[in-house]
């Protein structure tokens, strides 16, 4: 068992990293759990697909309901959003079941395969067990023990194609033990290849499901003067195509993308890198990228990252390491480079005007909407999502909140979304799912909404007929208009149903049994075909807006949506 450690985006007060889980072994892995520290200016504020507890500054991370068995050679990676006051530093002292792995400073590390460790140097201790631990970059020592698995095992970088890289992944040496028998696995993500004029590329899929996947491209400046106008240029194959990108502008033609920059991310300081986040929709098998270009140049020895072993590399060099299990003679281990784990971000963008707005990842409109709170409301915009960073005032519970701060795919009030294909009649819909990450705020009086808007015709804006709001959480002695008419289990999810009026538009409410913190690629459509049998609605009805955010009665500073994505795809 392996767990590699990436942070995935940083800016001043905040993180974002992921930690992948991998099943080296030939049996499936149950129930496991993952344990680490944070230094004590940082701290956990959302975490997904796991579930977390947390003492001082020790993390213990268990599997969601649908992740708690990892097959042989197959992956968990667990995220987490992290609020930081002063410097960043990763995490130390991980266990995955109660064992040390390596990858983190000062860390202990298990048998003897070297691993990739993220940024400086990372030295692991001694312990028991098989195989080293995993980060990404850096350079590692496996731990030394005694071990019952001999053999060795490699793993070769990630893919990258084209013109000349270069990439040596850094060297871990194993320590002394006695053991006989097996094959230990290395594992490696491939060398940062380097493109013209000082530029290298990286690719590291962060999460992946049947049918999609999330990846970042981590651009970065290895040269001395400033680039600035970057472009990326990658292929997919045919089975997999981009539905929502950030951080960049996207443009398509067939199975080529083309990447420019936004408008806050067009210069690259030396030293410093830009992050590019997609997700991708997949029928079939997962392939990474190819036929990689950086301003042009061919770009070579980009890794796979978060998988059991390194991919195949066809261009410059990108090796994994290659280590020896944990036997008699310890083995030697080189990890594969990495860009350091520094990550990109801004401080994020303050908006304070009642009804201001901006626009992210080239696809939604972040609002603050504070309509009955002029001027004591403001909100956070981070290149995700955004948080609620003042809230002064508060409303009778009784009563109509402070307003809705909140993102959005489609229309409000006039304002539409980059590109959006909304309002579309329901008929015309083939599918319809979003994904979300809340943080939940222990203060203050909210529900955590997600509205999904339907008038009879397409209209861009005043009032829509039919409200259909999903309260993922709420706090405080607050509760949906109307009343209770029954319970309905959707996509998986459990609710209470309400129904009413707010004298504008008839509502139908879905207050969530538990709180959902994270839920991905949920059927948007489901919510609709339920009201359907509730409300008036019928096929030749429009849906004109997604919006996802907080409903705040007082308080709820920090209340945050991380991320947010909704694809409508029309027959």
């Amino acid at each position: 068992m392996t767990a590699t450690y990436t942070p995935t985006a940083q800016w001043n007060s905040g993180f974002t990293a992921n930690y992948t889980i991998t099943n080296t072994g030939t049996t499936p892995l149950t129930n496991w759990q993952l344990q680490f520290d944070l230094p004590t200016n940082e701290s956990v504020t959302n975490l997904w697909n796991g579930q977390v507890s947390q003492s001082g500054t020790h993390y213990t991370v268990t599997p969601a309901s649908y992740n708690g068995t990892i097959e042989p050679g197959n992956s968990v990676t667990v995220g987490f959003q992290a609020a930081q006051d002063g410097a960043y530093s990763p995490p130390t002292h991980l266990l995955v079941n109660g064992q040390p792995v390596g990858g983190d400073t000062g860390g202990t590390g298990t048998g003897s395969t070297g691993g990739t460790g993220t940024g400086g140097t990372t030295t692991g201790g001694s312990g028991t067990g098989s195989t080293g631990g995993t980060g990404t970059g850096g350079t590692t020592t496996g731990g030394s023990g005694t071990g019952s698995t001999g053999g060795t095992g490699s793993s070769t970088g990630g893919t990258g194609t084209g013109g000349t890289g270069t990439g040596t992944g850094g060297t871990g040496t194993g320590g002394t033990g006695t053991g006989t028998g097996g094959t230990g696995t290395g594992t490696g993500t491939g060398g940062t290849g380097t493109g013209g004029s000082g530029i290298t590329a990286t690719y590291a899929p962060t999460s992946q499901w049947n049918n999609g996947f999330v990846a970042n491209y981590t651009i970065t400046n290895t040269g001395t003067a400033p680039v600035t106008d970057w472009q990326l240029q990658f292929d997919l194959p045919s089975n997999e195509s981009i539905t929502n990108l950030w951080n960049g502008q996207v443009a398509q033609s067939g199975t080529h993308y083309t990447v420019t920059p936004q408008s806050y991310d067009a210069t690259i300081a030396p030293g410093s890198s830009v992050t590019v986040g997609f997700q991708a929709a997949q029928t079939g098998s997962y392939a990474p990228p190819t036929n990689l270009l950086v301003n042009g140049q061919p770009v070579t020895g980009t890794g796979t990252g978060g998988t059991g072993t390194g991919g195949t590399g066809t261009g410059g060099t990108g090796t994994g390491g290659t280590g020896t299990g944990g036997t008699g003679t310890g083995g030697t281990g080189t990890g594969g480079t990495g860009t350091g784990g520094t990550g990109t971000g801004t401080g994020g963008t303050l908006i304070t005007s009642q009804y201001g707005t901006t626009t992210i990842q080239n696809a939604y409109v972040v609002q603050n909407n504070a309509w009955n709170n002029p001027g004591g409301q403001s909100i956070n915009v981070t290149p995700t999502g955004f948080s609620i960073a003042t809230e002064n005032g508060s409303a009778p519970t009784n009563g109509a909140p402070l307003g809705y701060p909140s993102i959005y795919d489609g229309w409000h009030y006039g304002t539409g979304s980059p590109g959006t294909n909304l309002p579309i009649q329901l008929g015309q819909i083939q599918t319809a799912t979003s994904s979300i990450n809340y943080t939940y705020p222990s203060t203050g009086v909210y529900n955590a909404s997600y509205d999904i808007w339907l008038n009879p015709t397409p209209i861009t804006t005043g009032v829509n007929q039919q409200e259909v709001m999903i309260w993922f959480n709420h706090q405080g002695p607050i509760q949906p208009v109307g009343s209770v008419v029954g319970n309905a289990t959707i996509d998986g999810q459990n609710f209470q149903v309400w129904k009413g009026s707010n004298g504008q538009n008839n509502v139908v409410s879905y207050v969530a049994t538990t709180p959902i913190t994270s839920w991905n690629n949920f059927d948007v459509m489901e919510f609709i075909d339920n009201t359907q049998t509730l409300e008036p609605v019928t096929d030749s009805w429009y849906l004109t807006s997604i919006q996802a955010g907080f409903e705040p009665w007082s308080g709820s500073v920090g209340a945050g949506v991380d991320s947010f994505s909704a694809l409508v795809n029309g027959v």
